[in-house]
């Protein structure tokens, strides 16, 4: 009788040995996938330059970053290439609709869709899988705006075209049609569509028209920030596209930078506070700090490799119900001013 006790407590102490083993490697499993996750979140909060191995050329915008904006009209044909390539690997492009035409090694010349909308193109440098991704925005034609609006949307009228300071003003080419979903898009590693949009109220779809160049000096910048130890995963934008409608309400210059998506108005936020940080740790917001930004932009001009995004530069004293802020363009001449801050060069060329 033992015997068979003994047998019966051998066959249930193995199963019960094997059941609690798997409980506990599912509880580490868990554990592990919530380690994960909340690693991941912590990575994510950092800033990383996202800075690919290496450039691509799309029509006239070279960008070396893992995201890229571009925005083209219905039908268009863009020409990409490779650059700063590794001569020992080979590059594909994947688009997400449509047929592209490789013209040599590394060069190809894509046809955007003709409906209005988003769609991507990847670069991909084999074997490494190393990847540049254009998040391609096909737009609504100009022409298409009527009675200054876009599907009710309210654009207003641009002014006559005009050569100011060697910049040339003409109607843009185009609106990127923007929907609460398209929001979120990202148009670079750190910036998305939406930080971009006209602050006028209203519903969706919203209209944006934004300069591929303004967005890569933006990431250059952001880059240089953080190097210089002032972490923030984006800068904050106060401002950037603004329609000849909200601008003309709010007085400003119908010649504005913004007004043809060339132009941001930032702040660095490194304490979460939605404005400028003191920078200069001298327990004030002030003039010092925007000076700070302004530095950075200046020596960024100043190079060869950044000398495509040349463009205004305005430092701003607190007002309207924010911080100080810097004016960064590309509007393709060199400019200076500053507002407040007791200084005697008061011109807004915003």
């Amino acid at each position: 009788m033992q015997k068979g006790v003994d047998a019966t407590l051998s066959n249930i102490i193995p199963v019960r040995l094997k059941f609690s083993l798997k409980i506990n490697a599912l509880i580490i499993f868990f554990v592990l996938v919530i380690m994960l996750i909340w690693v991941s979140g912590a990575m994510a909060a950092k800033y990383q330059p996202a800075k690919a191995t290496f450039s691509v050329r799309c029509n006239d915008i070279i960008s070396g970053y893992e995201i890229q904006g571009v925005f083209a009209l219905p039908g268009e044909i863009l020409e990409i290439e490779v650059l700063d390539a590794n001569w020992h690997s080979q590059y594909s492009l994947q688009v997400s609709e449509g047929s592209p035409q490789e013209r040599g090694a590394r060069q190809w010349r894509w046809t955007v869709p003709e409906k209005i909308g988003f769609y991507t193109a990847q670069v991909l440098q084999i074997p490494s899988g190393h990847m540049i991704t254009l998040n391609c925005f096909v737009m609504v034609p100009y022409a298409q705006l009527k009675a200054g609006k876009l599907k009710g949307y309210i654009i207003g009228e641009y002014p006559e075209p005009r050569e100011i300071q060697s910049a040339l003003y003409t109607p843009p080419r185009g609106f990127i049609e923007v929907t609460q979903t398209a929001m979120d898009i990202p148009v670079s590693p750190h910036f998305t569509l939406g930080q971009f949009v006209c602050k006028q109220p209203s519903g969706f779809p919203k209209y944006l028209v934004l300069d591929e160049r303004l967005v890569v000096k933006l990431e250059a910048l952001l880059e240089r920030v953080n190097a210089q130890g002032y972490r923030c995963r984006t800068l904050g934008i106060n401002c950037g596209f603004r329609t000849p409608f909200y601008n003309k309400q709010a007085g400003l210059s119908q010649y504005s930078s913004h007004l043809w998506g060339q132009a941001a108005d930032i702040y660095v936020d490194v304490d979460g506070t939605g404005m400028m940080s003191d920078l200069d740790h001298n327990g004030k917001r002030d003039e010092h700090d925007v000076r700070i930004i302004g530095d950075m932009v200046e020596s960024m001009e100043g190079t060869a490799r950044h000398q495509d995004l040349v463009g205004g530069l305005g430092l701003y004293d607190s007002a309207g119900g924010h911080g100080n802020f810097v004016h960064v363009d590309v509007r393709g001449a060199r400019a200076r001013w500053e507002v407040g801050n007791g200084s005697h060069n008061k011109k807004n060329t915003r």
